[in-house]
């Protein structure tokens, strides 16, 4: 609590300030009045600021105004003003009644009427009215129907006729099935969509990053984080305890091979090497929509190729008009945090020690030097060739770094009623969080498209990428 006093004062006060804090105000005040004041000097700060101009005024005045649209107010008795938190007054809950129509301007029936933050709410009629009783004064109500856009609105008494409009329905959306393309509405198989947005794209490495947590029943995991790794896609499940998993891309219905699932030995013998993704030729901001296959249409169209499901990816193309320019540039860095508990050097001989005993010790402690001799040697303090003195290292610190990985990409598209194109090239250094390992690659894609009369059109795809990836053998 704050208490300023004083102990001489005038009956009529002078102040003229522009946007001061009340605190300084109230200050100036007990100087010209000798009014005590008490208040939370918490509380205090959560005043607006105030411009006052008066002369010879009370002090009743003086207060009316300091404290005029503040989120406080005061007591004034005998020589003391005391402040506190204001309270908002309580308006009685009122009736509400209202009717709910569509485009067509017919009633609808059923509509959830709803008070937002409670349970309170009611449904329309067979003549979409409605009435809601002891609704407070101050609430808002949610309208939602299915089918329909959802709305707020503000109580009042009467809230008169409100009108939902239609909402955009995705069963008109045209997908990608096979070699051609129908309406949502149409397909019978299980298809999920997805597009991906300018940022999403930007930040993602491969197409995998963008169907990670976003498509039911399609699981995307990673064993191994080195960067340009191939991720394991299960679409419903693993069908083989052996067999490779992994979905048939289908890229601007060109069949990909599969980015495979298990390290494949490059080298024969116990030389394995991580298996590489091929996905990562594609640039991700290229993409216009992912399709996904999940049931057993996919092997309809594709045959047992594609018995794990089947992702189409379409590409972008260009539109009729001006040159379009975009230009994108994403970094990232990639830190090693929590790394395990590992003994030191001291330890580590002391356990060894330990586990073999007396007659097998190979470590021998002496000051700070931590000494070690090979099996069956003899150790000799006083003979340095008969030990070797250990350096401790850290090898998680080692191996580990703060990577920093740069990914850029530049597309131009437009074209003329006749013929449209759609130019991207991009560049990405993702460099790994293990020191040596890392990815570089350049990519270039063009596709034109366009009509040749009213019955024919044409489409062309050409790209290209080169890579070079450091990778850890397994």
């Amino acid at each position: 609590m704050f208490n300023a006093s004083a102990s001489s004062f005038a009956q009529k006060l002078t102040i003229e300030e522009r946007n001061v804090p009340l605190e300084s105000l109230l200050k100036k005040i007990r100087l010209q009045s000798g009014y005590d004041f008490f208040y939370n000097a918490d509380l205090i700060k959560t005043s607006k600021p105030v411009t006052i101009n008066v002369k010879n005024a009370s002090i009743e005045d003086v207060l009316r105004i300091s404290f005029e649209d503040q989120p406080l107010t005061y007591t004034l008795t005998a020589k003391t003003v005391i402040i506190r938190k204001s309270k908002e007054l309580s308006l009685p809950p009122v009736e509400i009644r209202g009717r709910v129509i569509d485009n067509s301007g017919l009633p609808l029936p059923g509509v959830s009427i709803r008070v937002k933050g409670s349970t309170m709410g009611t449904s329309t009629n067979l003549n979409g009215e409605f009435v809601l009783p002891n609704v407070p004064d101050n609430a808002t109500l949610q309208i939602s129907f299915i089918g329909y856009t959802s709305k707020e609105v503000a109580v009042k008494r009467n809230i008169g006729t409100i009108k939902l409009e239609l909402a955009d329905s995705k069963l008109n959306e045209v997908v990608v099935v096979g070699y051609g393309s129908v309406k949502k509405s149409d397909v019978t198989g299980s298809i999920a969509s997805i597009k991906p947005n300018e940022n999403d794209a930007s930040k993602a490495v491969s197409v995998d990053n963008l169907l990670q947590g976003k498509i039911p029943g399609v699981s995307v995991s990673g064993s191994v984080a080195t960067p340009g790794a191939a991720s394991s896609v299960t679409i419903r499940g693993a069908n083989s305890l052996r067999g490779d998993n992994q979905p048939l891309y289908v890229i601007d219905n060109i069949p990909q091979a599969s980015t495979g699932e298990f390290a494949a030995s490059a080298f024969g013998g116990s030389d394995f090497q991580i298996a590489q993704n091929p996905l990562t030729n594609l640039n991700p901001s290229d993409i216009a929509d992912i399709q996904i296959l999940k049931d057993a249409s996919a092997t309809a169209i594709y045959g047992s190729r594609g018995a794990n499901g089947v992702i189409i990816i379409t590409t972008k193309r260009g539109k009729a008009g001006a040159a379009r320019v975009s230009a994108n540039a994403n970094y990232t860095v990639v830190q090693a945090t929590n790394y395990r508990n590992m003994m030191n050097l001291r330890e580590y001989a002391a356990y060894r020690n330990e586990k073999t005993g007396p007659a097998g010790t190979q470590y021998f402690q002496v000051g700070d030097e931590t000494r070690y001799i090979f099996s069956g040697g003899v150790y000799n303090a006083e003979d340095p060739a008969t030990y070797r003195i250990l350096n401790e290292k850290n090898w998680q610190k080692e191996i580990y770094r703060n990577a920093l990985s740069q990914n850029y990409d530049l597309t131009v598209s437009g074209g003329s009623k006749g013929i449209k194109y759609y130019l991207s090239t991009d560049f990405k250094i993702i460099n790994g969080m293990v020191k040596e390992t890392g990815l570089r690659q350049g990519g270039l894609r063009l596709n034109l498209n366009g009509d040749i009369s009213k019955s024919l059109s044409f489409n062309a795809s050409m790209s290209g990428s080169m890579k070079k990836n450091n990778m850890m053998s397994v």
